[in-house]
């Protein structure tokens, strides 16, 4: 009996063993996946300048809110039994709310001065180092790049022009197998845009700052 207990441990640490050794191969592969969740960036303006030197103009933050629809896809290594690495590309088909911007001359509103901005067109490329949990989770650090682009109208009713902003994302996300084709997945990202220096026709300069915050969950399918 003593050796038969022995050996039925045996067998249960060697199972356990062979599925920690297998789980990274679970994640490998190509997948493609759809997800949505909440975005939020904000735009600080500062150092208003008006017709080639006049100061004393303000700006209100500008906040971009939407619920994206992200469609993505991408390739995971299993670099070792349990580490792995996953190389994405994201795509939101979906505009952001519009953001208000509203312009202040000493601390006095500018009636329609202001103008509404919509983000759009935002684009990821991410790097994903990983760490299978067991043989159907796995959590994963996510450090990317991305682009996006803006269009803006003022309260007068006209135009402005378009712009553009690009930057890198911080953040993790876990994913877990249903079966072996079919996954769920979930995660946050810290999203930076660089510092832009703005300068317009008219001899109007200022500088913008942009960031935020990126929650996801969706659907995957590995092949």
């Amino acid at each position: 009996m003593r050796s038969l207990i022995i050996a039925f441990v045996g067998a249960v640490v060697f199972s356990s063993q062979a599925l920690a050794a297998d789980a990274a191969k679970n994640f490998e592969g190509f997948a493609v996946q759809i997800g949505t969740g909440y975005q939020s960036l904000k735009t600080k303006t500062s150092n208003i300048l008006i017709n080639n030197g006049v100061s004393g103009v303000t700006a209100s933050d500008n906040t971009l809110n939407e619920v994206p629809a992200v469609l993505g896809a991408g390739y995971t290594f299993a670099l070792t039994d349990q580490y792995l690495l996953g190389v994405d590309v994201e795509y939101d088909v979906l505009k952001s709310k519009a953001g208000q911007t509203n312009l202040f001359f000493n601390n006095a509103l500018l009636v329609n001065a202001g103008s509404k901005t919509k983000s759009k067109n935002r684009m990821s490329v991410l790097l994903s180092p990983g760490y299978a949990v067991n043989d159907t989770t796995a959590i994963f650090a996510t450090v990317g790049y991305f682009k996006l682009s803006t269009s803006c109208t003022n309260d007068d009713g006209t135009a402005c022009a378009d712009g553009s902003a690009k930057g890198y994302s911080l953040g993790g996300k876990v994913r877990f197998l249903v079966n072996k084709n079919v996954y769920l997945f979930a995660g946050a990202s810290y999203i930076k845009a660089n510092d832009k220096d703005v300068r317009l026709a008219d001899g109007t300069t200022f500088k913008n700052k942009t960031d935020g915050y990126i929650t996801e969950f969706g659907v995957g399918y590995k092949f």
